[in-house]
């Protein structure tokens, strides 16, 4: 088996870490404020280049720790730790929820269904180990 190069040891190591994608425009320091300073304070992306380009042009990628917890809407595992969407309650007050109760547990990420209105919040940024622009 030929050995391999540090270049090709560092393409595999990458392409085995979580990836999500951040849109924004140059310039534009502006945030989407919701009232809820610990929701607020969360680093927002998606799981697409597209659902990105939602947010604007200049495309990030952020690259995640192999070790983030991250907890996903659809499992099992979220209904057990973050519940239902409950009737009469605002998506707001669902995926806050949501959050709160998963960082509580040691959730690093909360992936949503609604990527391109939600996304996925990024609880603990220190599992952030690399970002790149990429468009």
């Amino acid at each position: 088996m030929a050995k391999k190069t540090g270049a090709q040891l560092d393409r595999e190591i990458k392409d085995a870490l979580t990836r999500y994608y951040r849109g924004s425009n140059r310039g534009d320091t502006r945030r989407i404020s919701t009232g809820d300073l610990t929701w607020d304070a969360y680093v927002f992306v998606t799981d697409s280049p597209e659902g990105a380009r939602t947010y604007g042009t200049n495309i990030e990628e952020v690259l995640l720790d192999p070790s983030a917890r991250i907890l996903r809407e659809g499992t099992s595992e979220f209904t057990r730790v973050a519940g239902r969407w409950r009737k009469g309650e605002s998506l707001h007050a669902f995926v806050t929820r949501a959050a709160r109760q998963a960082r509580a547990l040691g959730y690093d990420v909360i992936h949503f269904k609604r990527q391109t209105d939600v996304g996925t919040a990024i609880m603990n940024p220190a599992v952030i180990i690399g970002r790149a622009t990429v468009a």
